[in-house]
This record gives structure tokens, sequence and C-alpha cells, in this order.
């Protein structure tokens, strides 16, 4: 604090022209990341902190403070320092920009290594105001000496970098600036991964598969409306953290201890309100309920709900997708990414799944954490909030991971595999469902049991002929066709004109079209119906948006 503190004319407020994105210029910023440097490699001849980071050191055990939070709490800082200078004056004209100086240099990431604490610390977030007050002061005053020449005037941690606030006020107000800018981060990559799913919605659009309800096959669907169906859960999500972010905009600045402004005058509050929207670019706010907003942590348990719920959206995306990347299905592929084993050659194993699925089970737990140290405070204070913003953080962190796993690396390379697809719907009997509004309820169920009947057979003389089959070179023109599986001995032998025709249409270019096309001869043939009539029901285009009248899809 100066002797004669006021500022000078050519700055009324006693602020200088600082960028409100708190950056250095090059020069300034060059020669902090060379300090940086010779600090971090000298970490025991150049200490910035002081005492009372020394005792949380000793009583928590050394850490390291995350670096969105050591930035957001220096931004916090200059807030409240220029508020106070703007209306007290207190600081000397020539060492308040050195102390501005120092708060930037902080927020840029040039002494992270001056931040050992972890958020595992008792206090509610004390140490680290501490931690913040002591480097800010102690850097403040080398750049008054390398500028001037001379030592600075006095500049105290807790009665000058400190004045007006209390940790109360101060860390969650930076602890809000960290989960909105979070959740900003993290809309913006749920927006990605909406944009990959709906883009092979539409890619795969007229890929008819065998839609299932209790991991039975039900009625078909189309391979781009599953992946709508996981764009439509991936937009609520959006939609969500967008919603999140209106509650994220309330901060504690000026409530200091308790939310009662306790040594905080009016015109600090709203010059230091008005900075913040400043120095971070946020649309931040005062509560208008300041005993409320530092009681109470329901807004960061509201984030980390969202969170959570995100993250079970992908766990069960990726879930369906090592359903339909296994060997049990195998409706699409998962490329190699890397060997699968250290023993099997021929084995590939889905890491990208597995490793996003992962990441996603990993933030619903944090997320569940970070909600219950939100409930854990008492009375006028939760001490738990350094706890609850780790917690909310690694859950971010780890909901990031799985967003952008799935949207850059995994969906772009999923291969839809045709022919199995339709192998898959043509054995299925799922298409016989469409004609009980024709046949009625019992006759497809009769007609369903009779073709299970003639297939099981088929399958199993086909299996043991296979060899033969193939080899002989005639035989494969049957096999190719696909019917022996899905419905009779008829078709297996080759003689029969319908199996004929399946076959030559096999060994055209679309083999979905070609097995559909024998499974409605099949259909044909069992029933009576003119082909032609079947083929309209099973129209792909038309097919699965249909709902027979008084039925259900559960």
């Amino acid at each position: 604090m100066s002797a004669g503190g006021r500022p000078g004319p050519s700055t009324p407020e006693g602020v200088p022209a600082h960028d409100g994105a708190a950056e250095l210029g090059p020069a300034g910023k060059a020669a902090a990341e060379g300090r940086a440097a010779t600090e971090g490699g000298h970490e025991g001849r150049r200490r910035l902190y002081g005492p009372e980071t020394e005792k949380a050191l000793a009583n928590f055990g050394p850490g390291s403070t995350p670096r969105e939070l050591i930035a957001a709490y220096a931004k916090v800082k200059r807030a409240a320092v220029e508020a106070v200078q703007e209306t007290e004056g207190r600081f000397d004209a020539a060492l308040f920009p050195c102390l501005v100086d120092a708060l930037d240099e902080i927020a840029a990431g040039l002494h992270d290594g001056q931040f050992p604490l972890s958020l595992r610390q008792g206090g509610a977030g004390t140490s680290l105001n501490m931690n913040v007050n002591e480097v800010a002061a102690a850097r403040a005053r080398e750049l008054y000496r390398e500028r001037s020449g001379s030592e600075a005037p006095s500049l105290d941690p807790i009665e000058d970098v400190n004045r007006a606030q209390s940790t109360n006020d101060t860390f969650p107000t930076a602890v809000t600036i960290v989960a909105y800018e979070l959740v900003a981060d993290l809309e913006s990559k749920i927006v990605r991964l909406q944009e990959a799913l709906v883009a092979k919605e539409l890619e795969y659009e007229t890929i008819l598969m065998a839609g299932r309800t209790e991991l039975q096959d039900a009625l078909p669907i189309r391979l781009g409306q599953i992946f709508g169906a996981w764009a439509g859960s991936i937009e609520r999500d959006r939609w969500r953290f967008n919603k999140l972010k209106e509650r994220l905009r309330t901060t504690a600045l000026g409530g200091t201890a308790i939310g009662t402004c306790f040594a905080a005058s009016p015109a600090y509050m709203h010059a230091a309100e008005r900075r913040l929207r400043s120095i971070t670019g946020l649309p931040l706010s005062r509560s208008q309920n300041l005993p409320d907003e530092i009681a109470h942590q329901d807004k960061l348990a509201e984030a980390a709900s969202g969170i959570g719920l995100c993250a079970g959206n992908l766990k069960r995306i990726c879930g369906d997708l090592l359903l339909y990347t296994s060997s049990l299905s195998g409706e699409l592929r998962h490329p190699e990414r890397q060997y699968g084993s250290t023993i099997m050659p021929a084995k590939s194993n889905p890491v990208l799944l597995e490793y996003g699925r992962g990441q996603a089970m990993a933030a619903e737990h944090e997320a569940a954490a970070a909600r219950d140290y939100a409930f854990e405070g008492q009375l006028q204070l939760n001490a738990y909030l350094p706890f609850l913003a780790e917690a909310l953080m690694a859950a971010g962190a780890s909901l990031s991971a799985a967003l952008t796993t799935l949207s850059r690396s995994l969906i772009p390379i999923l291969e839809p595999r045709r022919e199995r697809i339709a192998e898959r719907l043509a054995q299925s009997n799922v298409l016989l469902n469409l004609l009980s509004p024709a046949l009625g309820y019992r006759r497809v169920k009769e007609l369903a049991a009779e073709i299970r009947a003639e297939a099981e057979p088929a399958a199993l003389t086909s299996a043991g002929a296979a060899g033969t089959a193939h080899a002989g070179g005639a035989g494969g023109t049957a096999h190719a066709g696909g019917t022996a599986h899905a419905g009779g001995t008829a078709h297996a032998g080759g003689t029969d004109p319908a199996a004929a025709a399946g076959a030559e249409r096999a060994g055209g270019a679309d083999p979905a079209a070609a097995r559909l096309d024998e499974y409605i001869d099949l259909v044909s043939r069992k029933t009576g119906m003119p082909r032609a009539e079947i083929a309209r029901r099973f129209d792909p285009f038309r097919a699965t948006s249909y709902v027979p009248e008084g039925g259900n899809q559960t």
C-alpha cells in the first residue's frame, strides 16, 4: 500500500488500460516464459509462494492445482484489485500495474509451478486463496524492482491483495468460471458428435436391417434410423448443456464470508462485477441472493448431473455398438486399430469403443462424486467445494475424451457389413411381422414356426454339404442365394424356379436386395400372397414407419 497511493491524472480510475482477455504482449510474454522456465528448473532457489502455502503443504501434502482453476482465480483477483483501486485508490500508482501484470502472468500459465497444492484440502479453499495472494504479491514486487530499479512499496498478500475479499466469495466465483467454461466446451463437443451421427443417419437411410427389442429380433428398421435415434439422445444433451450455462452465470463475488457483504462496499461490489465480466468475457452477474450463493452448490450439482446424463447416453451408444460390431452380430465393422491379442494374431478388438465407454463410465462416477460433495455443506458454507471442483473437472475431462473419441475417431470409421446385415434380416423372420395386418397374428405365428422348422435342418444340411457344394462350383450358386438358411430344402437343391431366380439376382451388385427378393419368393410360396403385395409391405422405405392399428412395438 502506498503512502500517497492515488492514481495520476492519466488514469482517473487508477486502473491501467489492460486487455480484457488478460493477455501479455509478445515481448512481455516471451520474457515471462523465460522466467517460468528458469523457475521450473530452479524451484528451490526461486519460490514466490509464502508461509501459508507452506503450512498447507505440511497439512495436506504436495500436489498441483489444475491449470483452469489457477487461471480463473487470477482473473477473479484481478477484478477484485481493480475494483479496490477504482473505488479506494489503495495501491501505489507505479506498483499497481505490476500487480495487474503479475495476475495476468498467473492467468496465462507462466507460474503454474508456484501452485503446489492439490484440491483435496480442508478449509474450503483458503489455502489456494492464500497461495494466489502470496504469488501475486511476490511477483508484483519483482516486476516493480525490475522496472524501477528500487525496492517496491509494501504489498501484503492478505491486507492488500485480499482487500474486500474472502475465500468464501472468491473461490466459488473461480469455480463458477471453470464450470461455465467447462460446460461451454463440452457443449461444442456434443454438437460435433450430434453432427457426426446425423451424417451417418443420412448416409445409411436405405440400409434395412433387423430391429431388436430385449436382444430379440422384432421389426425391420433402417440403419440410418438407428443412428438417428442415437443422435436424438445427444440432441437432448445439447439442449441440457445450453440451459446449464444459464444456471452458471451467477457469482458470489462481493458477498465475502457468508453473503452479508462484510468489508465490501456497494461501490466495490458493482465495480468488481463489471470488471469480472470484462476480464473473462463471460456473461456473469452477481447473485441477488449472496447468502444462498455461498452456502449452496446445487448449481454445480446440476452441472455434474448434466455430465452424468450425457455420459450415460454415450455409455448406452457404445454398448449398442459393441453388440453391432461383435462376432455375435457382426452387422457393423470396427476396423482394426492395433494388435488385438499378443497370442491370437487374427483377433481384433474394438479398442476405440472400449476406450470411449470406459471414459463415459469414469465421467458417470466422477459426476456422482461431485453431486455428493455439493450437498455436504453445513449452515452458511460448503467446506467441500475444493473436492467438488476436483470431481467436476475430472468428470468433464473424462466426458470430453469420450465425446472426442466417438465424434472424431470412431463414428467416421465404422463400416456397415451389408451382406451380413441382409443375411441376418433374411434369417430372422423379422419381415413376417409386417404381414400380421393382412394375415392375422395367429397365421403369422404359424408361418414363422413353419419357416423356422424348415430352416434349422436345412441349415445343418447345407453346412455339412458346404465343402462339396463350393468345390463343385455349381452348388456354390445355390449357397450364394442364402435361401437354404431361410426356408427349405427345395431352395437348397437349386431346382425351384424361384430359387434359380434368387440365385441369379444374388449375383448382382446389391446383396441386400437379392436376399430380400429371395425371402419374398419364399413367403409368397408359403402364403399364396401375390409377390407384388408382399414386396409392397416389405418396401424398405415404408416398412419401418408402418405401425399396425391397435398394435405396439414393445
